[in-house]
């Protein structure tokens, strides 16, 4: 199981904070056999946040943001669809400078940039 930890600052006075991931159709990258046909970005587990205070939050808890798939039944984490909205709690804990911890559970499959393959192999 897959379980990365990325990690970045907000600056102060920030009230919309979102990540950005790529997404994709497993059916298109995997196969016509997966029927899923959701475009799916990072699985994430939780979401830490430290400033004046520190909490963390589940994504299965979050509900009515842009960007989230709805939670799977009997799972803590949840699919984005490559750009997710994060809960506003997170600007609420300090209007200064903050930290924030994003710990995924697995990522999808994407296509590669021929492009930008070749350049990382040069």
């Amino acid at each position: 199981m897959l379980k990365e930890i990325h990690g970045f600052y907000v600056p102060a006075n920030v009230c919309v904070v979102a990540m950005h991931s790529k997404a994709a159709l497993p059916s298109e990258v995997v196969g016509p056999f997966l029927d899923d046909r959701r475009v799916l970005g990072v699985l994430v587990a939780k979401i830490s946040v430290f400033g004046d205070r520190a909490f963390e939050v589940l994504p299965a808890d979050m509900t009515g943001l842009s960007g989230w798939h709805v939670a799977e039944l009997n799972r803590t984490d949840r699919w984005t669809k490559g750009l997710a909205i994060l809960p506003e709690a997170i600007s609420e804990v300090s209007n200064k400078v903050k930290l924030i911890k994003v710990e995924l559970t697995a990522t999808s499959e994407y296509f590669v940039d021929a492009i930008e393959f070749a350049e990382k192999i040069a």
